[in-house]
């Protein structure tokens, strides 16, 4: 989420209309992945649980 918040609703009207705008151009949602409370730039490669639903949804792709 933006700016380190930890509710990862607060943006959901964002995904939401990003979502419609890229249903236009042919792209279908396979999944999301949110990070919450994210201040460095390192904190989405020491979380092991947000960096293994990467790999997930990675191999669905």
């Amino acid at each position: 989420t933006s700016q380190g918040n930890p509710d990862v609703d607060s943006f959901r009207n964002v995904f939401t209309d990003f979502n419609k705008l890229l249903e236009m151009y042919g792209f279908e949602k396979v999944d999301e992945l949110h990070l919450t409370a994210g201040n460095s730039p390192s904190t989405a490669k020491e979380n092991k649980e947000l960096m293994e639903q990467a790999r997930s949804i990675g191999k669905t792709l």
